[in-house]
């Protein structure tokens, strides 16, 4: 039943907009009144093939053709929004759609208008939500399919509009499904479904299906060193990505800059060996076709058990493309690429779990053994690219700073004061490098003498500390003495249930109390004996620590092997005025590289590593800037500012 049923014609047009909304049906909004409607269109393509382009098109003029043949509809401006090859699905992924609706909301619009209710949405969920919103907000939805109203819906009007808009949720996952299965199909054949990769020109034809790589003569030749360098020169990621990013190799996107993880996804990339791996990814939801990793691997052959039966089959298949690689180095990549990764999991409890917190530790020793006075890790940074003129120059600076920056850019972007606010300057590779010459000079300078020392000092606190330990708390022979007596009351109760003098309830109450006490006295025995194992096994062997140093140690080139370094340093400690602790580990047992690493910063842990007396020092020397300038210019190549230089305090101290 419509207006002219209830009132005239005059007394419609006299009607306010929002009176005349409420009781509008589908047929009186074509009518023309003398109430002006602000509106707004949307269309959408659900793909940007040609027939849907096609049919789009045809969607906006007939839009525009009802807009114009009726007076009382004024298209606003920007009035025709047009969404490109976004699913119905999900409204989460239609930014266009979102902005519709607020606007709508916010602004003097009066009618959304839409030529079927898939285009406005294909999920029956979004639909009656997005829906409820316009017309709470007094915009109504004019579907021009179905000739529905929204904002003056009968009962039966629901229904059959839930039915229009399952439809087209139907049919939008039964597409879905047909593509994945045409997925299948191309996989089997060995043609290219995917778009654009580095080092590869994406040559279309006419027939999707018939796409196809043309190799780039620049990018291609970078793929191909990554492999070179990977495979046969044993180089790893993040000595790659330095190399390319010193040459000014450039990146897929030609911005940003090469790191060890986009050369990794380099050498996984099966494509580069002509080989198709699908599957890579599941979509977990259909409306919104959200995808996640499914971490499946490129199994090369197939392999069977004795009867015959397929243990694990073979999931990747030749492409149609020229490749940049042959197969075997590819796959050989990926065995390195395995075995690297091993090399830093531990296994715990039957689980394996990454170490250093997920990250894969620095290649470069100092950054692993360097550490800030305010607690946090060293890390190494570029300063300065190479050119034809000069090496690449390197820096370690305090992470805390390279994370949360220095004092002076808190200040200056607003940034809230931190509880660390380290100020110490980062320290070149220069300097890192004269330093470990020099530490390691003096110890090879008398060898047996030095290392005596060492291990008359370090032996005295090795026995003083296993004094401390075998006389705190409670002997180790009185453990074991309460520890037998626990044993025979335990005996004693059993022969006293039996003889009658225990009821059951007292026997099980006493067994109980006194099978704990003996747990926990075992306990204590195991934990002392380990603790007082471990501290005899501080030993020190003259002759393998000389026999170490002599193998590892080259004092004629430029800085110390990082064997060196790894083996015998145990931290290198930057406190303020260019004073730097050298901590060697002499006792031929390895440090853990996550045992000095903090979190969060502590105050305590910081003040710790300034104090000359949590530390053996045996020795205190200072580097000139005569001799920093010399090492400069000599071994490093390097024109010395002496601006950016100042006097090195060097501390040796033993582990």
């Amino acid at each position: 039943m419509g207006l002219l049923s209830k009132y005239t014609s005059l007394q419609i047009g006299k009607l306010d907009k929002k009176q005349f909304m409420k009781e509008a049906n589908y047929d009186d909004i074509f009518t023309d009144f003398g109430i002006d409607l602000n509106v707004m269109v949307m269309c959408r393509e659900s793909t940007a093939h040609e027939e849907q382009q096609k049919a789009l098109c045809d969607q906006v003029e007939r839009m525009k053709a009802i807009i114009d043949s009726h007076r009382q509809f004024n298209l606003v401006e920007d009035g025709i929004v047009i969404e490109d090859g976004k699913s119905g699905l999900a409204m989460d992924i239609r930014p266009k759609f979102k902005a519709t609706i607020e606007r709508a909301v916010s602004e003097d619009i009066d009618i959304i208008i839409v030529q079927e209710a898939s285009r406005f949405s294909r999920n029956v969920g979004d639909f009656f939500y997005n829906m409820n919103i316009l017309q709470n907000a007094g915009v109504g939805l004019l579907i021009m399919e179905g000739e529905f109203w929204t904002y003056f819906m009968s009962p039966h009007d629901y229904p059959r509009l839930a039915n229009e808009v399952a439809k087209g949720q139907a049919e939008s996952l039964t597409t879905s499904k047909r593509v994945f299965r045409g997925i299948e199909t191309y996989r089997e054949r060995g043609q290219l479904v995917s778009g654009s990769m580095f080092g590869y020109d994406l040559v279309k034809a006419v027939d999707r299906k018939d796409n196809t790589y043309k190799i780039n003569p620049v990018d291609g030749a970078t793929v191909q060193l990554i492999f070179d360098m990977y495979v046969n020169k044993g180089k790893g990621t993040a000595l790659i990505a330095t190399y390319l990013n010193a040459n000014n190799y450039p990146t897929h996107d030609r911005k940003g800059e090469w790191s060890a993880s986009k050369v990794r996804r380099v050498l996984m990339h099966e494509k580069y060996a002509n080989l198709i791996l699908y599957g890579k990814f599941k979509i977990i939801n259909t409306n919104t076709k959200k995808k996640v990793a499914t971490h499946i691997k490129p199994i090369r052959y197939t392999t069977y058990d004795k009867d015959g039966n397929v243990i694990q089959e073979r999931n990747v298949v030749y492409g149609t493309w020229e490749p940049l690689v042959d197969e075997e180095t590819w796959w050989k990549a990926q065995e390195i690429l395995k075995t690297r990764s091993e090399e830093y999991n531990i296994t715990k409890d039957g689980k394996t779990i990454r170490q250093n917190w997920g990250r894969r530790q620095s290649v470069d020793a100092y950054a692993n053994k360097g550490y800030c006075s305010c607690g946090y890790t060293l890390t190494h940074v570029l300063r300065h690219k190479a050119t034809d003129e000069r090496y690449s120059q390197y820096a370690y600076e305090c992470r805390w700073q390279k994370n949360s920056g220095t004092e002076s850019y808190r200040k200056k972007h607003g940034l809230k004061p931190s509880d660390c606010t380290c100020k110490l300057p980062a320290v070149t590779d220069v300097a890192m490098k004269l330093m470990s010459v020099k530490v390691f000079k003096y110890l090879l300078t008398d060898i047996r003498d030095t290392i005596e020392d060492t291990i008359r000092i370090i032996e005295m606190a090795n026995e003083q500390a296993l004094v401390n330990l075998t006389n705190s708390g409670v002997a180790l022979e009185e453990l074991e003495a309460t520890l037998d007596k626990l044993n025979n009351r335990l005996s004693r109760f059993a022969d006293m249930y039996a003889d009658g003098d225990l009821t059951k309830e007292q026997y099980r109450a006493k067994k109980e109390s006194t099978e704990n006490e003996i747990k926990h006295t075992d306990e204590l025995i195991k934990s002392r004996k380990l603790a007082i194992s471990e501290q005899k096994k501080k030993k020190l062997d003259v002759a393998s620590i000389k026999e170490r140093l002599n193998t590892f140690v080259d004092l004629n080139g430029y800085g110390v092997s990082n064997e060196m370094i790894e083996f015998f340093v145990e931290r290198i400690i930057h406190r303020d005025n260019n004073e730097f602790v050298w901590e060697l580990n002499l006792t031929g047992q390895p440090s853990k590289p996550n045992k000095y690493k903090i979190k969060e910063y502590s105050k305590e842990y910081s003040d710790s590593l300034k104090d000359d007396s949590n530390f053996n020092i045996i020795k205190t020397f200072v580097i000139s800037l005569d001799e920093c300038k010399e090492f400069c210019e000599t071994m490093a190549h390097r024109q010395f500012k002496g601006a950016y230089w100042s006097q090195i305090t060097v501390k040796i101290a033993v582990k």
